[in-house]
């Protein structure tokens, strides 16, 4: 056997011999007394390094705290100057003990929080959406200001009852379990959050305090607003008639190519009217609407569609829809004859009667209590029959409407799907008559179609879409209808010499405007030298020489009094004279200075032609003020007066707060550093843009 050999032997047996020894030593009581560690807080297992154990679990619990309780690191470790103390995200001053206090920055944000979680619900409101933004969110300067009137209402002694509480968050969530539902959603608590709410609502209260100064308009503010908004402005004019340069102008009609170029210039819509007209090609289904109608095959095809709530009282349910289709188709089916509603001939309702009831016309009155006879009972102003009136018709009708509406949408599926249609059959199978019009069928003519036409159907076909049927139910005086539109040439323009003449008078009718600004502008000519250069001319001169010069020329002069801007002479509209129609709506001349004349104009229509002297402005009298524009100009004071006092004294940034609270926030330090920062790099830029 060799060495080696031997050797290894030897060691399994004393290895063998080792552990039969160590198996006789461990008994229990052995076992106890050898993992005894009194010395030991932690145990390490058995063959493991102490070292290692230690750094494994010190690492777990290290990551532990990062994931579990990252908000709270972050900010502890972000809130730690280099010092070792708490960094102050604001200070401010009480102005009444000088006491300087400091908010952390911890407090800072859990209150930003909080006034952004009342902004979400609105109990909160930024000043930048008090300011009209549209994705305002609550500023820094918005929780500064929180704590300041915060400090300063409880030391004046204001709270929030718990009344007062409950019905905010009331009118705001509505329900204790919606309030709960919304904390839950935001990670809070409902008394967490009613504490915010009552929080907010304490600063309101405070800052609704100390304005209450200013809610009371301020006289001479409300003198001043009058002044602003109710100038007076005083004219004189002269006004000359374009009819009266007619012949004038007639006499200076050019000839035919220069007059069809002027023509050919106007806007489309004038030349149309020159045009001859569209010719119509239709198809038309229709049923009378006077009773003789029998609706038996159309409603056995297309019976009415009732749901089941109108299944339970169908009556009902019919004079409802009757109601709609009158509602619908008043003004076109049942419009009361002009004639009838101007004299309340042939036996029509008028008003009278002191029981409120309607009198046939011709019937007596009875005399009223003092005696005497009444007045004579007015003709009926009303436009339209009653529903009342005509509810046998509506009822009867109006099935025969959805009827036609059913078959409208019915043919629309079919031709969707490739079916071609036959309007013809299809009006016949239904009972209907069937029109088709000739290819020369103008508006007018269908307007005057016997039996069925009228404006309504004519409008529809004349802006339909070629070989197509209308998208609608047509309902006129007479008839019920469904159409297509076949075919549809447009007007074409006639040959030149055929409306020549007509041309020729528009263009005089026209040009006699011109002729008159002419004269206008030769007057203002004689009020001064007109400037060289492009400088406007608007010559200044007195009311007595205005009117001497005119007179001169013969035209005469008309005063316009001190009025407001769109105030006319005679309160009406109707009554107005031109020339107050022509300045009320004509601006530059409320920008003239005192006695300037500016250049002759004519109206929109043409038909006269004006040249106006300034003459001055003046406040209108407060005896005009009703109680209405009072009030309007008391809330505007008030409203004015109101931001005013908010800008001074509850922004964060006013010269007031910051000297009064000497207010600093650490954030305004921070823009000062980026904006200084961004300063030095646009310097650096500069400098090697130059290198």
């Amino acid at each position: 056997m060799s060495k080696k050999h031997k050797h290894k032997q030897q060691h399994k047996a004393h290895q063998a011999h080792k552990a039969h020894h160590a198996h006789e030593a461990e008994t229990p009581e052995e076992l106890e007394h050898e993992h005894e560690h009194d010395d030991d807080l932690i145990i390490v297992p058995k063959g493991q390094s102490r070292f290692q154990f230690f750094m494994v679990w010190s690492m777990l619990i290290f990551v532990l705290l990062i994931f579990t309780v990252s908000g709270l690191f972050q900010s502890v470790v972000g809130s730690m100057k280099g010092g070792g103390g708490i960094d102050v995200a604001m200070s401010w001053t009480d102005p009444d003990t000088d006491e300087r206090i400091e908010i952390p920055r911890l407090e800072w944000l859990e209150q930003k929080r909080a006034l952004s979680r009342m902004w979400d619900v609105r109990i909160f409101i930024p000043r930048e959406a008090l300011s009209g933004g549209q994705r305002a969110s609550v500023s820094d300067e918005d929780t500064a200001m929180v704590f300041v009137f915060e400090a300063l209402a409880e030391k004046a002694g204001m709270r929030v009852t718990d009344d007062e509480l409950s019905a905010r968050l009331a009118a705001t969530f509505e329900s204790d379990d919606r309030m709960a539902a919304w904390a839950r959603s935001i990670r809070t608590t409902a008394k967490a959050a009613a504490e915010d709410a009552r929080l907010v609502m304490l600063v309101d209260k405070y800052k609704g305090f100390v304005q209450a100064s200013v809610g009371i308009a301020d006289a001479n503010r409300v003198t001043e607003l009058w002044e602003e908004q109710h100038p007076e402005y005083a004219f004189q004019y002269v006004q000359l008639d374009a009819a009266d340069y007619e012949e004038e102008a007639a006499a200076d009609v050019p000839a035919d190519e220069e007059l069809a170029a002027w023509f050919h210039a106007l806007p489309n819509f004038r030349q149309r009217t020159y045009f001859t007209d569209d010719t119509l090609q239709a198809s038309i289904a229709w049923a009378p609407l006077d009773g003789t109608f029998d609706a038996t095959a159309l409603l056995e095809r297309y019976p009415a569609t009732l749901t089941e709530v109108e299944l339970e009282d169908a009556d009902a349910a019919a004079e409802a829809r009757a109601q709609g289709y009158y509602n619908q188709f008043s003004n076109v089916r049942f419009r009361i004859p002009e004639e009838e509603q101007e004299d309340g001939e042939d036996g029509e309702d008028v008003e009278g009667g002191e029981d409120g009831e309607d009198v046939e016309d011709g019937e007596d009155v009875e005399d009223g209590e003092d005696g005497e006879d009444d007045e004579p009972a007015p003709a009926s102003e009303r436009i339209f029959q009653s529903f009342d009136e005509v509810k046998a018709d509506c009822l009867r009708e109006e099935p025969i409407y959805a009827a036609f509406r059913a078959w409208l949408a019915d043919m629309k599926t079919r031709e969707t799907a490739g079916e071609e249609l036959d309007l013809a059959a299809d009006a016949a199978a239904l009972g209907l008559t069937f029109v088709a019009t000739g290819a020369d069928s103008t508006r007018a003519a269908l307007e005057e179609a016997e039996g069925w036409g009228g404006r309504h159907i004519a409008g529809q076909l004349a802006f339909g879409l070629e070989d197509a049927l209308l998208s609608r139910v047509v309902v006129e005086e007479s008839a019920i209808m469904i159409a297509r539109l076949d075919a549809k040439v447009p007007g074409q323009e006639p040959p030149f010499e055929d409306i020549r003449e007509a041309v020729g008078e528009e263009w005089a009718k026209e040009h006699a405007a011109v002729i008159a600004m002419e004269q206008l502008e030769a007057l203002r000519a004689t009020f001064g030298e007109p400037p060289t250069g492009d400088d406007e001319y608007l010559p200044i001169v007195d009311e007595a020489t205005f009117a001497a010069k005119a007179a001169e020329a013969g035209f005469e002069v008309i005063a316009r009094p001190y009025l407001e801007r769109y105030e006319l002479p005679e309160g009406d509209i109707i009554d107005a004279k031109p020339g107050d129609l022509f300045i009320r709506v004509t601006a530059v001349l409320f920008e003239l200075e005192d006695g300037q004349v500016s250049a002759a104009e004519k109206d929109v229509q043409g038909a006269h032609a004006f040249l106006v002297r300034y003459a001055g402005t003046r406040t209108a009298d407060m005896s005009k003020l009703d109680p209405r524009q009072l009030d309007a100009l008391r809330q505007q004071a008030v409203r004015e007066a109101t931001t005013e006092f908010e800008d001074n004294c509850f922004l964060a940034t006013s010269d007031f707060v910051r000297t009064k609270y000497a207010l600093h926030l650490r954030s305004w330090d921070e823009e000062n550093e980026d904006a200084d920062t961004d300063a030095d790099t646009d310097t650096d830029a500069d400098t090697d843009t130059d290198e």
